[in-house]
């Protein structure tokens, strides 16, 4: 791709289109540009419209280049998500397309396998390789033993390529993989509004904000979007909007509402039903279910006058957002946890502030599948070929699936990884995609979140290794399997692109051209047209109380619920090699470059913990070590630790650092949706001694001798 092609935003101080925030003291006004490779000018800054892929949210940024280079990350100021914002995650993109530890060029295994050997070989050569298989399994009438595991955010026109090869092909599945699943919270969508996709909540509008789990300020749907709609909420003083939030442990979200309410675990649908019943007592309305039970403090944890305080603030609000996600969907009962909150939004304002982004007929849309580790563990020994994108299961999944002894019995394994992580380490050939930064794409915003756009995604440097876009390559295998050459037709994935979005008009480039400028396709009006009027809940609350959740562990053994949480810069663990997240400290225990368990102060007095104490953390299924944080934002029967470490490999920065919450956790699943429930683990804990020195912003030698000598 030459520099001449790409689309710019040149930095020439002359009048233009697009004002920048952060980027400098005055912020230039810009002009965009086609730029010819000898006119690049030494030292001048140039912005290239693109979308952060450092989490599913896909936020629109811009990227400064400067002499061949990009040195820095701001939010679009013209992207409906961004509007200029962009999170720490997203400022720190760059890690990963100047990691050292990248794969620079397709490799074949060289030695066992997980043993790190291997043996750089030519693109020819991996292709045909691929290509030999996939003909040889098609002969033998075994085209049905080829699968895929992808990302689950892998949208756009990438998945179209993927799922008209895989169809093409005959192959097996396409399975797309998350090791915090949305799958509940879809599936609790469709039997509540007829919409098997995320609602969209308007924060920005509302003037009374509950929330059960959904950590918006954080990880949960797209936080710089909702983020952008709290503030919004809270502009012209503090006593604009009320938000309180409920969760087992205070979150960094929980911290920033006026009220948070330590639920118990797995009842949260239990008090959004409590909270309805005495809305409807407010509202008039007679009662279709029994009487609100005498325990409901026993129940939920919470006190029942503030039970009912809460009922008649939401019932004098005008505008009221009722949120459930994350935590509420990841036990048992998660979808009946969240028709639950759905329901009790439904009795404010129709539906609450809830709209749906996604077009077409609400029955017909129905929840993505995102199978979970049990699905890949009985797929993988009928398989003869397996392909991996943008995962990475052998991390994510807990070890009761054994999914590394399944992967251990397919013959061949693929990998498009720009590093070696977990799952890579056990391929059998190695073909690096470019990174977000190096390629053309599309991408859809993540569910929830209300704007109908697609952002585009282009180059910002040209590639740095000898690496292949996996469209380009998908699309160059399938020219040469002749089961696929009448399918796939395009030589390059740009095509598609083109293709896919413009069709052939006349002022198809100066479309394209508009596009890449500002970052995607969208008009203003067609965002304003998806804040249409809310739709109504299907389902209304009948009963006060619900099945209860269960859990895997006997309580007298395994004392304490287990609640693993998604690292607010590391997410899933994609984020840990890098360095500049590593050194982030977390804002609610300033804990940097490591693991650890928060303890309530009660517990840890009982158990004989003290801060920085290296403690283990056990379940039916494994045992994890880490340090202690003992932390009062935290119900005394629940221990949390954040995901996001314990790599064994993936890189210098992340590889044997910390321990991964996710290995231990039970294999059970919500009935009703098919996820993982992975809050739905007993674990105990136990001091194991050491004088660990856990790594917190701030603290001093000092401060740690005196940890140390707590114990002597």
């Amino acid at each position: 791709m030459e520099r001449r092609d790409f689309i710019i935003l040149a930095a020439a101080g002359c009048a233009g289109t697009l004002t920048l925030q952060g980027c400098s003291a005055g912020g230039e006004n810009l002009k965009p540009l086609y730029i010819a490779n000898d006119r690049f000018i030494p030292g001048a800054d140039y912005w290239y419209a693109t979308v952060c892929r450092e989490c599913p949210a896909g936020c629109g940024v811009i990227v400064r280049k400067r002499d061949g280079r990009a040195n820095k990350i701001e939010g679009n100021p013209l992207h409906p998500i961004s509007r200029g914002r962009a999170c720490a995650r997203g400022q720190s993109a760059l890690t990963t397309l100047y990691n050292p530890d990248r794969i620079k060029g397709p490799r074949k295994r060289a030695g066992e396998r997980g043993a790190g050997q291997w043996e750089d070989i030519t693109w020819d050569e991996a292709i045909k390789t691929v290509v030999d298989r996939l003909n040889e399994l098609r002969a033998r009438n075994q085209s049905s033993s080829v699968a895929w595991v992808e990302g689950a955010e892998s949208y756009g026109r990438y998945r179209t390529i993927l799922d008209r090869f895989a169809r093409a092909y005959g192959a097996a599945s396409v399975v797309y993989y998350s090791p915090f699943p949305r799958t509940a919270e879809r599936a609790a969508s469709l039997a509540s509004f007829g919409r098997g996709v995320l609602p969209s909540y308007d924060l920005a509008s509302a003037d009374y904000v509950l929330s059960f789990g959904a950590r918006f300020l954080e990880t949960w749907a797209s936080p710089v979007y909702y983020s952008r709609g709290y503030g919004e909420m809270r502009r012209g003083g503090r006593l604009r909007g009320r938000f309180v939030h409920a969760e087992p442990r205070m979150s960094l979200t929980a911290a920033n509402a006026d009220e948070w309410l330590p639920v118990k675990p797995g009842v949260e649908g239990d008090l959004a039903r409590a909270i309805a019943y005495e809305l409807g007592e407010l509202q008039g309305k007679s009662r279709t279910g029994a009487a609100l039970p005498e325990n409901i403090e026993e129940i939920t944890g919470i006190r029942a006058e503030t039970i009912k305080r809460i009922a008649s603030e939401m019932h004098s609000s005008q505008r009221v957002a009722v949120i459930g996600g994350e935590s509420a969907s990841a036990h048992t009962n998660g979808v009946a946890n969240l028709t639950a909150i759905h329901s009790l939004g439904g009795m404010v304002n129709g539906a609450g502030e809830v709209r749906f982004a996604t077009p077409g007929g609400s029955d017909a849309v129905g929840a993505l599948p995102e199978p979970h580790a049990a699905h890949l563990s009985g797929l993988a020994p009928r398989l003869q070929l397996l392909f991996v994108h943008e995962a990475n299961p052998l991390y994510h999944a807990p070890s009761a699936f054994k999914l590394k002894e399944a992967f251990a019995q397919i013959p061949l394994i693929v990998s498009f990884s720009s590093f070696e992580d977990e799952t890579t380490s056990v391929a059998d050939l190695i073909l690096p995609d470019h990174t977000a930064f190096e390629r053309w794409d599309d991408d859809l915003p993540q569910e929830g979140v209300r704007d109908q756009i697609t952002s585009i995604s282009q180059p910002v440097v040209e590639p740095l290794y000898n690496t292949r876009q996996t469209g380009d390559v998908l699309l160059e295998i399938a020219r040469t399997v002749p089961s696929l050459a009448a399918e796939l037709r395009d030589e390059i994935y740009i095509d598609v692109l083109k293709r896919e979005h413009l069709g052939d008009p006349e002022d198809a480039d100066g479309r394209w051209e508009e596009a890449t400028l500002q970052g995607g396709f969208w008009l203003e009006e067609q965002t304003k047209a998806a804040k249409g009027a809310p739709l109504a809940v299907r389902q209304r609350i009948a009963d006060p109380l619900q099945v209860p959740a269960s859990f895997d562990g006997d309580e007298a053994e395994f004392p304490f619920h287990f609640l693993p949480y998604e690292h607010i810069a590391l997410g899933d663990g994609r984020g840990a090699n890098s360095p500049v997240l590593q050194e982030l400290p977390d804002p609610m225990t300033s804990v940097c470059w490591g693991s650890w368990v928060e303890i309530n102060p009660e517990t840890a007095a009982r158990l004989g913990v003290v801060e920085g104490d290296m403690v283990a953390v056990e379940s039916r299924h494994g045992r994890v070590e880490a340090h202690a944080v003992v932390y009062p934002g935290i119900r005394p029967e629940v221990v949390a630790m954040p995901a996001g470490q314990g790599h064994t490999g993936y890189g210098r920065y992340a590889q044997g650092r910390g321990a991964n919450p996710l290995q231990i956790l039970a294999p059970i699943a919500e009935p009703q949706s098919g996820q993982l429930a992975w809050a739905a683990t007993r674990v105990r804990v136990t001091r194991i001694g050491g004088k660990g020195r856990i790594a917190m912003f701030g603290t001093s030698e000092r401060v740690l001798e005196e940890r140390e000598g707590m114990h002597r």
